[in-house]
């Protein structure tokens, strides 16, 4: 397998590829389970005639006129969150290979779509599901574009869905709009990408440089791209599975406090990367996992790096006064099923 990433990037393009796989698994568990299917008991055996004698394309109108509204927007629901996060993984999926390979301007090129697109309309079914859907329903592509596309629609949205996660203090939702829409905000993506995705931009933020075509001149040994890349990715990535995770709760819930090791593998994995790359850790200290004392010797054992990078590969535990390495995935409680 090509492999052209720096060292110093290595745990952050692994980082961001465990949790695309989080993502990924969402779908691939979901759809086994049948989270994502939605029946609809029809209230009169003529109607199941109607329906089945019935073009597909009319048959939202027909349910929606004749009682069903409800029954619709839970498929709606379904689908969408479906339909637009697995979209959304094999972009990022791709864009990720294209990063190890240093095809850097394939990698920004894919990353564009799912951030400022997919993850907008999740984050609008999260932040408001019944204007949400009767806009997919009854608005046409125009209305639906409005909102990603207009701050001034886009960014109440936003706050509202990262309220709704279970981590909203972890998140500034200006930060979150910025990063991703903002072309004239050096730290944002935006600019990169339109970049990646045109050989020519005249908007005076993202301008091509005279005698040249973004990218295509790119030195592929030259870090700062990935530098940027990693930089941003992974919290971006955080975000979307806190995004997701809350819409999945009415169809899959669960103790609220209720924390499984892939919550915990994900959040000091979330503190290795930022030192690994020596940024400031924004998680939030107060969800960090109680380390129980060594059963052996009834030392302390404590979170320090060796044991961050063992818990978050293997889920085990090393006690630093007599080695003794335990496995903590059965101190974790698993969610209910």
């Amino acid at each position: 397998m090509i492999n052209n990433l720096p060292k110093k990037y290595h745990f952050s393009h692994d980082y961001a590829l465990f949790l695309h796989d989080i993502l990924a698994a969402i779908i691939t568990q979901g759809e086994s389970a049948d989270v994502f299917t939605h029946t609809i008991e029809l209230t009169d055996q003529k109607h199941a005639d109607i329906l089945d004698k019935m073009p597909d394309d009319h048959r939202w109108d027909w349910l929606e006129a004749n009682g069903y509204s409800q029954h619709i927007h839970g498929v709606i629901y379904r689908h969408v969150i479906a339909a637009l996060l697995s979209d959304f993984c094999h972009f990022v999926f791709e864009a990720l290979s294209c990063s190890r390979k240093s095809k850097l301007t394939v990698a920004y090129s894919l990353l564009r779509k799912p951030f400022k697109d997919n993850l907008f309309y999740l984050e609008w079914l999260l932040a408001e599901p019944t204007v949400f859907i009767n806009t997919f329903q009854h608005g046409g592509p125009e209305k639906l574009e409005d909102h990603r596309s207009k701050q001034h629609l886009r960014l109440p949205i936003i706050k509202k869905a990262v309220s709704k996660t279970s981590t909203p203090g972890m998140f500034n939702a200006e930060f979150i709009d910025e990063i991703r829409y903002d072309r004239k905000v050096g730290y944002s993506f935006a600019a990169p990408w339109d970049q990646a995705n045109h050989l020519l931009t005249t908007f005076s933020a993202v301008r091509t440089t005279d005698q040249s075509f973004n990218f295509v001149f790119l030195d592929p040994t030259d870090e700062a791209r990935w530098e940027f890349l990693y930089v941003q990715l992974p919290m971006l990535l955080y975000y979307a599975i806190e995004v997701v995770e809350a819409l999945m709760i009415p169809l899959v819930p669960r103790p609220e406090k209720l924390k499984d090791n892939t919550y915990y593998r994900r959040a000091v994995g979330f503190t290795l990367w930022t030192e690994s790359l020596g940024m400031e850790d924004v998680s939030q200290e107060e969800d960090a996992l109680d380390l129980p004392d060594c059963p052996d010797c009834g030392g302390p054992v404590k979170w320090d790096k060796a044991n961050s990078l063992l818990f978050y590969n293997e889920l085990k535990i090393m006690c630093p006064s007599c080695g003794k390495v335990g496995d903590m995935s059965q101190e974790i409680e698993e969610p209910a099923q």
